[in-house]
Formats: structure tokens, sequence, C-alpha cells
């Protein structure tokens, strides 16, 4: 019944919100506060299970927009669909990216993204790319008229989705937030283009920049050696190279962007650097101690977190298929504030995604797990286990664990193939099966997000170290309110004293403005309190069992303690950072953050770091806190240590070989050098200051002996460390550097033996000849199409013939022809085409007609054709040639062109009397792949009606012969001849009734399964319409279907293979059943205090905040209040409202049980004068009280006694406590008083006891809680 009837319901199109209600508790208590004192206060809460009848198989969410991107499975296709929480709360959207089809008159079709990578993707566009192209798809205006509804289920589940809820919606007792069901899919017709092309080249990785509006992508050539990082600006439409390089593994740097920034970080073969885009160039960060391929990369303002495995695929097919699982994965972390490596260990090594929520939560997500930091403080940090299984919602996962499959509505999602817990129509217990993706959110952040603390009207706020709010306000001005709206998930809200159970009075009271804005408003301390308040704020989470809640808290603390002295020694940064006068700002604010525990900004703080230490004087960084800030007071000054030169890092001069200087001169000569070099800062050491702090030893250099000068920083050297050891060459050395290499032909295969024929060959001495260990070589960059190489040689330090270092330049490379491809060949192929593709491979660009031959020899249906490039010798960019095939074109009189497998049956295409070209060049593009064919490569056309056929005969003639052609041939025409049937008819020409067929009792549907009971509706109606149908021929009813629109009409609809109908009739119905079929779920009332007996609010109030989980749909209904019984009256709102009859629920007043319970006679007989007596006579005398809801105790001190009745815990029918003292009715004295008292005294004594345990226990567990 439960999930039926949350799936008719949900078939009303266009159907409003669930009415926001009025909710307040009748209790005080949070469940799960008093019950369970080890309520945990940082931990997620199950938010939703989505279901969109395929697997989420890539995602991008965009935080600014709320949208979920991702592609899922379609037959052979892949999807672009996104999605997004639904204003309402109740559940989510689905949009398919559907585009127009070429040439075909303004029918569109699915988005086909196959083996296309989603990168980016907002509420106004997705980007993805392929391996060649970069793409861009603007979702621009809905057509639902040109589709209705789609798909089967999925079509008619309509508004409803996985997220069942809102205030109206949970507490009005709408199915679980668990229950998976697809939401209604709804087609978005927009434009795909791509601005970006590559050729001869893979684009690898992507990613966009919201900050500058650019694109950066990575691409890899052709032989998986050289990557190239290239930035293209959407503004201008230009494009720069970033940095390129090369690596022998097939490696490739994978890209990420920070929020508000225009910098491009990226890793590759273990190097983590910068693109800053402000400097334009790269900066290296550090380097990883693996090397491996990285697989993802993500930054925030806090570090970098850099995923690496085994695999050289990065594409979402890698993840989805779980290659990149199984190849050994390690993630490693880089702090922001000090570049410090660490390798990651709190997450299962495969790292899927980083998400900050409203600049406080941190979601870190694995494949099977994600680690949450709820906010500042410390303790906050938690880890949801993605793959744990709920035996209360999942009956098993098939095809292993669930793994991460994105974000949605801020929470994380993970997803399985999943057999799930649901009922039958008739309530009993079932399950369902599907992909299911389970959200988490953390419930902290859950609450602000349900406050006014988040949003465009929001409080002024801060969070403090541990978690604390600080709502700041002006003490001239009225304290302001914390609202928390009645549109969440919230079931209740309580306010106490801090650290205690003591409700704060009036602190929590439940308001609105109209019916679509109601809120709690709750009470914050005042600003100089002593104390704040503790908020227990109770979310609906069918997960949590028995209760079906989850409590949230917030601390609210009085402001004025809320300012951190940065002067306090624990809150220095000073071991947090690497101090020097190039320290950044952002990295200071880092380092405050994170050893403060509270969010710090330049709104806070004022960083001054003029004062630059030099080679004379320390510097130092001056932090003061802001007058105007509310987290920080005072200041903290850090030493800058004075500046120090490292003689290692000084690069000198090559000395003149041949010539021997004096001592004095060498010395000189060095000197000056590291005074020269020494520039820090526009600081530099001088001549004088150089001289006094360094050590010199020298060797002077011999004919046939290298020389050297050995310099180092004496111990006590104030600005001055390391040493260096510089070679004096042999006098007979030959310089490398006056070796004139322009001439000499050298290109990237040249041999190092080559290399030193040349050298050898330019010395042209007979005493000399320069060996291998002469000589270093280094092959600095390859030459490339289009880009100059380089080769460095340099003197090896132990050489007597050489000294210095030259460069040796490589003439950049002409492109190879027998590398250029064309997958796509055919007869259309022209020079300028050719062209365009050359240029867009890397290092040309200027290729012209003039600089290659073309020959296209066309092909036919019969032979297939050849496109012939070759480079003309004077090319300077291209060399050799190439001869590509082309295809045979196509062919109309091809076997079994017309036949066609779905699902493994064999189908056939056939052709009626109103078939037209449009309808055979879809078939033909989408079933046969004949994606180049147009309407106008083809004529459709009549024969004649032969005598002897059933058929009329009509032929397709081929027009472009280019591209399309056939084997058969009639006269000239190369053609196909087909067979045609008469039309077939439109239903509403011979179902002309209107039908009817008025209410159906879901009640007697049958069904197992939600796909069941869709099935027997669906059956049902069908039958029922029959009795109506008025036809003058008979009906087929083998080839119809019934569409369900939503709860109130139908279609009957000709099959697609239909021989006989097409189109389609509209017909009536509605659901409806007894409401009286629910009364056991109230059958034991509300309960009501006295003096609301009477309001109506407060009565719906009580109703659906003590029935959160009744499953009626409350919108449809009508209530009013029986003036003769007192009691509610629930009735369907209208006539086809989902309900008949009517409910009557007893109203039951709260009472006071000190008003209610009385006795006549205090005196009691002696023979009763024991607890199961005295129980009785007050028993005898109160029968209308409901002896369940109340405990009772019982103390007897000799001959007096005392009955205490009180409500038990979590009762809501009565309030108050109710006290009876007893006396014995006669004067007779019992032996055993004395007996009697001590055993009296004793149980008293253990009743202290025990109340004294409880009050311990307590105290130990809130104390517990606090550390």
């Amino acid at each position: 019944m439960k999930i039926l009837i949350s799936f008719l319901t949900a078939l009303t199109v266009g159907q409003g919100t669930f009415g926001i209600l009025e909710v307040t508790g009748t209790s005080k208590s949070i469940a799960g506060l008093n019950q369970n004192n080890d309520n945990i206060e940082y931990e997620a809460m199950s938010r939703a299970a989505l279901t969109f009848g395929t697997k989420i198989r890539q995602s991008y969410f965009d935080s600014d927009s709320g949208y979920t991107n991702w592609s899922g499975s379609s037959g052979s296709k892949q999807i672009l669909s996104r999605t997004k929480m639904k204003s309402d709360l109740t559940g989510p959207t689905q949009e398919i990216a559907y585009v127009y089809n070429s040439g075909n008159k303004g029918k569109t079709s699915q988005l086909d993204i196959l083996n296309k990578n989603i990168f980016y993707g907002n509420d106004k566009l997705t980007y993805y790319f392929s391996e060649s192209k970069i793409y861009k798809f603007d979702w621009k205006n809905n057509s639902y008229a040109n589709y209705g509804l789609i798909g089967g289920i999925g079509g008619i589940l309509g508004g409803v989705g996985g997220i069942l809820g809102g205030v109206g919606g949970i507490l009005g007792g709408v199915v679980g937030l668990l229950v998976p069901s697809m939401p209604k899919q709804e087609p978005v017709t927009g434009s795909e283009s791509s601005t970006i092309e590559v050729y001869g080249r893979t684009i690898k990785d992507a990613v966009y920049n919201l900050s500058d509006d650019s694109i950066t992508y990575t691409t890899l050539d052709d032989n998986g050696k050289d990557w190239t990082i290239t930035k293209y600006h959407n503004n201008s439409g230009l494009s720069d190279i970033l940095a390129s390089g090369s690596d022998g593994l097939g490696n490739y740097p994978k890209l990420a962007v920070e929020k508000k920034s225009n910098d491009t970080y990226f890793v590759v073969g273990g190097k983590v650097s910068v693109y800053r885009d402000k400097n334009k160039k790269v900066e290296n960060i550090t380097a990883l101690s693996d090397s491996r391929q990285a697989y993802n990369v993500f930054v925030d303002s806090e570090g970098m977190y850099i995923g690496l495995s085994d695999s050289n695929d990065t594409t979402f097919k890698a993840h989805d298929l779980g290659v990149i699982k199984q190849m050994n994965p390690k993630v490693f972390y880089v702090d922001r504030i000090n570049d410090m490596v660490s390798e990651d260990n709190e997450g299962d090594g495969y790292i899927r995604g980083i998400q900050w929520v409203n600049d406080i939560t941190k979601y870190v997500m694995y494949d099977s797990k994600t680690i949450v930091k709820s906010n500042s403080y410390l303790g906050s940090k938690y880890a949801i286990d993605g793959t744990k299984l709920n035996s209360n919602l999942t009956v098993q996962y098939h095809d292993g664990n669930p793994r991460y499959s994105g974000i949605f509505d801020y929470g994380v999602m993970y997803q399985a193939d999943e057999t799930y817990k649901t009922l039958t129509a008739k309530g009993k217990p079932s399950t369902g099966r599907g992909q299911v993706n389970r959200v988490f959110n953390d419930k902290f952040q859950e609450t602000l997000r349900s406050s006014n603390l988040i949003g465009s009207s929001s409080l002024d706020w801060d969070l403090g170290p541990n978690g604390e709010i600080f709502i700041w306000y002006k003490k001239e001005n009225a304290k302001p309110k914390l609202r928390l709206s009645a549109k969440s998930y919230i079931s209740k809200v309580l306010l106490v004293e801090q650290d205690s159970e003591i409700t704060v009075k009036n602190g929590v009271v439940y308001n609105k403005t109209d019916k679509d804005n109601q809120f709690w408003e709750v009470e914050i301390p005042d600003a100089n309190a002593d104390k704040g308040y503790d908020l227990y704020v109770q979310f609906f989470d069918e997960e949590k069992q028995p209760n079906n809640v989850i409590t949230s808290i917030i601390r609210l603390r009085p402001s004025d303690i809320a300012k951190v002295d940065l002067s306090a020694e624990e809150n220095s940064i000073k071991e947090q950072i690497n101090i020097s006068n190039n320290i950044k700002q952002s990295e200071i604010i880092a380092a405050l953050t994170k050893v403060t525990g509270i969010k710090i900004t330049e709104s806070d703080v004022n960083i001054n770091t003029d004062s630059k230490a030099t080679y004379n004087k320390t510097g130092e960084i001056n932090i003061k806190a802001i007058d105007s800030s509310k987290l920080v007071i005072n200041k903290q000054i850090i030493e800058i240590p004075q500046l120090v030169y490292d003689i290692s890092k000084t690069i000198f001069d090559p000395f003149e070989t041949n010539i021997r200087l004096g001592i004095k001169d060498y010395e000189a000569k060095v000197i000056k050098k590291i005074a020269d070099s020494s520039i820090q800062d526009n600081s530099t050491l001088s001549i004088d200051q150089v001289q006094q702090e360094i050590e010199i030893e020298i060797s002077q250099p011999e004919i046939t002996k290298n020389g050297s000068i050995s310099v180092k920083a004496k111990k006590n050297s104030a600005h001055l460390k390391g040493e260096q050891t510089i070679i004096l060459p042999a006098l007979n050395a030959v310089s490398l550097a006056k070796l004139d290499f322009n001439e000499q032909k050298v290109s990237n295969s040249t041999t190092d033996g080559e290399i030193l024929e040349i050298i050898n060959k330019l010395i042209n001495k007979e005493a000399i000849k320069v060996e291998s260990q002469d000589i270093i070589i280094d092959r600095v960059k390859p030459a490339k199409v289009g880009q100059e190489g380089h080769i460095i040689i340099k003197a090896d330090p132990e050489s007597l013939k050489v000294s210095d270092s030259n460069i040796i330049n490589i003439n950049k490379l002409k492109y190879d022809l027998l590398n250029f491809k064309i997958p796509d060949s055919s007869n259309l192929f022209s020079k300028e085409e050719i062209i365009r593709r050359l240029n867009l491979i890397t290092g040309l660009g200027e290729v012209t007609d003039k600089d290659f031959d073309f020959e296209l020899s066309e092909s036919s249906v019969e032979n297939e054709g050849s496109i012939k490039i070759n480079a003309k010798a004077d090319s300077e960019l291209l060399e050799k040639g190439i001869e590509i095939i082309i295809p045979k074109t196509y062919n109309l009189a091809q076997d079994g062109l017309f036949k066609y497998n779905v699902n493994n049956e064999s189908k056939e295409f056939i052709f009626y009397e109103s078939t037209n070209k449009q309808d055979i060049v879809t078939y033909l593009q989408e079933e046969k792949g004949w994606s180049q064919l147009t309407e106008d490569d083809i004529d459709f056309v009549k024969i004649s009606n032969a005598s002897n056929l059933d058929a009329l005969i009509y032929k397709i003639v081929a027009k472009e012969p280019k591209k399309v052609g056939s084997t058969f041939t009639i006269g000239s025409e190369q053609c196909v001849i087909v067979g045609v049937k008469n039309d077939r008819r439109d239903l509403s020409e011979i179902i002309t009734s209107q039908i009817d067929i008025k209410r159906i009792d879901p009640l007697k549907i049958e069904g197992e399964s939600d796909e069941e009971l869709i099935k027997a509706l669906k059956q049902k109606i069908m039958d029922e319409s029959k009795k109506q149908i008025n036809s003058a021929e008979p009906i087929i009813y083998e080839d119809l279907h019934i569409n369900l629109i939503d709860r109130y009409k139908f279609e009957i609809i000709a099959n697609e293979d239909s021989e006989y109908y097409v189109g389609s009739i509209e017909g009536k119905y509605y659901l409806q059943y007894d409401i009286s079929i629910h009364k056991n779920d109230f059958k034991s009332g509300i309960l009501i205090n006295e003096e609301d007996r009477n309001d109506i609010d407060k009565l719906k109030h009580a109703l659906y905040s003590q029935f959160p989980n009744t499953f009626i749909y409350w919108e449809e209904t009508k209530i009013s209040l029986d003036g003769a019984s007192g009691n509610l009256l629930i009735e369907g709102k209208q006539e086809k409202s989902l309900y008949s009859g009517n409910l009557e629920i007893k109203v039951v007043l709260i009472q006071d049980l000190g008003q209610i319970i009385k006795v006549s006679n205090d005196k009691v007989s002696k023979n009763k004068f024991d607890e199961n007596g005295l129980v009785s006579v007050i028993k005898d005398q109160n029968e209308l009280i409901q002896w369940d809801q109340v405990d009772i105790s019982v103390i007897i001190i000799g001959e007096n006694a005392q009955v205490k009745i009180e409500p038990k815990e979590g009762s809501k029918m009565y309030v108050g406590i109710a006290k009876i003292n007893f006396s014995i009715d006669n004067s007779v004295k019992s032996n055993s008083k004395h007996r009697e008292t001590k055993i009296v005294l004793w149980i008293l004594a253990v009743i202290n006891i025990i109340l004294i345990a409880i009050a311990a226990v307590f105290v130990k567990n809130k104390k517990k809680d606090e550390e």
C-alpha cells in the first residue's frame, strides 16, 4: 500500500508542494537525548536514496547552482543528465539533454556523449571532452510538449522522486526518505558546440576555471611521449601554452584549479607545479616520492590531494570500470602552509573528490569512505563508511560494495546495485532492485543550511575554535533570533542552558509569515552572558532505528567571549610557516586558521611584511588584529632572520684557458662574483663583506693539469654559508664556448659519438683528441615539429683537454605525413579540409596548399577510393607522403539494410505510405551508422501499385553519389526497390467514444513490486476502457498499450511496431480509496492541551507531529473538527481526491495527574496497608486513567504511606505528579514496627543510592561528551 500510493499520488502533473505545516512538539524532550547519553555530536545523516534507472557513470557537482551533471547508459548511448533538489525538498529533478537532429525539421533526440569525459557543469552549460575535441552543451529551453513523459516507470513517477518530504512530506506521513523511486525525466533541448580541436594528439585532461572563463587542457602526442598544457580563453578565443615536456613512460599532467584563482596546478612524473597566471611562469612546489601517473588532483585553501596509480588511463571509464582501483592507488597530501608532503592514511588510497559546503564543512571523498571535517573544531572530524549495509533498508549488494558516485544537494553519494526493502500494496514486506545512490549529509551542516545563518539575509556570525557559534549584533539594537526553516527535515527543536538539561523558557517559538514561510525562532544568548545555550535540532532519518530521528547540537555562546588573543604563545604561527621575505599572505592566514581553530580572513587581520630582512638586519612579519574584527585581538610579530647567502648557488663564469692569472686576480674574480650573485630582495653583500667571511684555496693550472679554486664560508660567518670548488682548466685545454656549431647538421638521432666527431673536427688539432670522458652531453630539449631543440655540451671537471660549455641547436622538425590519419575519410574531403586538420597539429599552423600535393580518387559502392598527400620538396613544414583509403560509399542494396536488433530480437523497418525521407534517414543514421547521410542525399519515389502484389512499390534513389549509391540500378539510377504497406490508421479515427472509467480503487491492485503494481494498474485501465470503446470494426488490443499521463488522465497508444495503428486517444480516471483503512494507525488518538481542544490549527500540529510516519498525503485531505464528538474528521478534499469516506480521530486531552487522581478516604484498613492494597484502592476509584501510561511508586513508613503517580517517560497523555498520603485506620500497634521501619529506611537508602548512581552516570557521560 505504502509504495503504490506513493507512486500513484506522484502522477499529478504540476503538483504543488506539500503544504508547509506548523509543527511543534508536545514533549520537551529530544528523542535520544536523555535516553542515550552517548549522543554523537558530529556524524552524518542519511538524506536520500536516489535511483535514476541507470548507473551514474561519471558526475560533476557545481556548488554555486546545486546542480549535479552526470551521464548514464541508455542502450548503446551515454546520456547526459543533470539533477538537483527541488525547492520544496520533495526529491530530485532529472533533466535530460536533447539536441536538434541535423536536417530533420525540428525533431530532437537525446544527446549521446559516449566515451566523453565531463569536467564541468552548472545550471547553464556542461563541458566534456573526447580524445580530439572539447565540447560545450548549452541547456536552453524545456521541450516537454514534444515528448510527454519519458520512459515506462520513470515517466509516471512524476515529482516525488527518491526523497519525499519537507515538513509537509515527512511529518505529513509521506514515504520514507530512503525508499528509492525514480524522478520524472524532463527533456531539455539545447545546443552542442566544439571550440577546441586537436590533431595528432590526444586530450588527456581538462579543467574549467570560472574565475577567468577559461579551459585548460593537457594533450599527449600520438607517440605517447610529449605532453603540452594549453589554456584557451573563451572571451578572446586565444590560446596560451603554459607548459610542455616529455615522459618516456607515457605519463601526462593531471590538472587542478582553485576557486577564485587564475592559477593552474598540475602533477606529472612526481613533480608538483603551478602556473602562476600573474607572473606567466611555472613554479615548482615540491616533488613526491612516487612518480607514477596522477589519476586525480584537487586543490583547496588548505592543501593539495594527489592520487597516483599504475594506470595511465585516467578517463571516466578507468574510474567507472574499477581499473584505477585495482592498480595500487595511493594518495599524497601537500600542505599549503609549508609545502610539506605526507602520504594520506585516512582514506582508502583512492581519492575521488573534495567538496566544501559553505566554506565550513569539508568532505574528502574516497571510493569507499568519506572523511568529514564538520567545522573548524579538530574534534569534528569523522568518517562515513560508504560500504556499510544497513539491514533496515538494504537486503544485499550485488557486484561488490557501494562506490562513490558524486555529490547530490551538498551530500556525498555512494552507489550500488542493491536489493532494497519496500512494502507491497497490502503493506507486506517486499523488495526492489536497482542502482541506488545513498546520500549522506553532515548533520551540523544540515542544521546550518536550514537556518538563517546561511543565505542572502543571514545573521552576522562566526565559528569558534571548538565549533561554537557566536552571533554578533549591535547592543543598541534588538537582539536577533536564530531561525530554523520548517521547509527542511527538522522534526523537533529544543533549547537548553549550556551543558545542562534545563529548558530555556520561551527559548523556541514556532512562527510563520505565510503558509510557505514557517519557522522556529530560537533565542540566542546575550552578548555579555556568563553562559550560552545548547540547541538540539532533531531531523527525520529513516536509517536511525527505532526512533527514525537524528539529533544535531548547535552550541550558541555569548559573543563577548569569542575573541582569540593573537599575542598568546599558543597562537603563534612561527613553527607552522617557512619564514622568509617572500612568504605569501595566504600562507599566513592559513597558518592562523590552523593554530587558532577559527576561520580567519583578510577582514580580521592586517599583515605587514614591508620590513624585509637584509644582510645587515632582521625583518619582521607584523600581524595585527583589525579593530572591527570579531574573532581576534592584539597582535603577534615574527622575526625574519637576516639574509644568508649560499656560496654553492653561485654560477661562476668560465675562466680563460691558456692563461694563468695571479692568486690575487683569481681571488678578486671569485669575491666579486659572489658579491654580485648575492642579491636578494634588493639587498647585496659588499666585496669587503664577502672577503672577510670566506676562505679561498687556489691551485694553479698547468699545461697538463687542471687547477682549482676552493671557496667556503668561515665558521663564524654571519652572511655566508656553503662552499664550492671551481675547476681551472689546464693551460692547453680548448674552450668549448669558442666552437661554432652553426654549420653542423645535428638531429635528435645524432649519437654521442657523432657529436664527439664534430667537436674534434672543429678543434682540428692533432695534439688534442677529445674523448667521451672529456665531455658531458645533456640533451636538454629534442627538436619537435615547428620547435627547435637544444643539446648542451660541457667539459667534464676532470678533463685536461676541454673547458667551458656550449649549446648545439637542432633545427625544428618537419611533420612526417606518414603519421597523418583521417579516420573519417570520405569522397567529400577537399584540400582545404586537409590544410585545416594539418594546422591543428602542434607545431604547424601555417601549412598552405603550397606545401603538399593532393589527389582524390573517389570511392563507389563497388570500389574503395583513396586520398594521396605528398609533401613538396621545398616545404619547410612537411615531409614524405601517405595514401589514405576511402571506404566504399553507402550501398542502398546492402543485404539486411532494413533489418535490425532490439535486445537480441530481430526487427524489420516497415515502410508505409506515410513513411518519408526523414524517417528513412533517421533509421539509417541510428541503426546502421550512416552518420553522413542527409535527406538531400536520397529520394523516396512511388513506382506503381503492382496488381500481382499486396504492397505498393517504391524506390529509394541515390542522389549524392559521393556518399550513397546502389549495386542495383534501374536505367542510370542507383536505387533499391522496397515494398510499402498501406498506412496504419490513426486510433482517433477508429475510436471516437469518450472514455471515462471513473474511480479505480488502488487497494484492489495486486503486485509484489513497483513494476508489478504499475503493470496491474495499466491492465485494469485497459480492461475498463474496453467496456466503453465503441468501434465499427474489431480492435486488435495486442497492438495497443496504456501510458499514464498523470493521476487523472491516461492514453491508449499504438505500439511502435504495430502494423495496424498509429497515434493515441486520451481517457480519464482517478485513483481513490477509503481513508478509513488507516483507522488503526490513529487508535490512540491525538493528545492536546485542554485550552487548545477547539483550535483547529493546533489540532493539526498535534496530528502531524504525533504521527510522523503515517502514510497519508495530507495535501489530499480536508481536516475539520466534529462539533458533536469533539474529534477530528479527515475527508477527501474534493470529489476526485485520493480519499473517499472519512476517518474520525479521537482527541485526547492532556491531563494533570495531580488534578484528576482522587481518593475518597485516606484511611486504609490494616489488611490493605501494603503496596498492592494501596494501589488497588487508587485504581478502583480512578477507572478512566490509562494505567499503562504512568509509573507508580509506594513508600511505607510505619502507619503512614505515600503513593506517587507520574507519567511514563515519553508519555504525551499526562503531565504533573499525583501524591496521595494514606494512614492505617485503627489504633492496633504492630510488634513488627521496628523491623518495618528498618526495612523502609533500607529501601529509602537504596532509592537514594540509585538516584545518586544515575546522576553520577549522567555527569560522567556529559563529561565524556565534552572531552
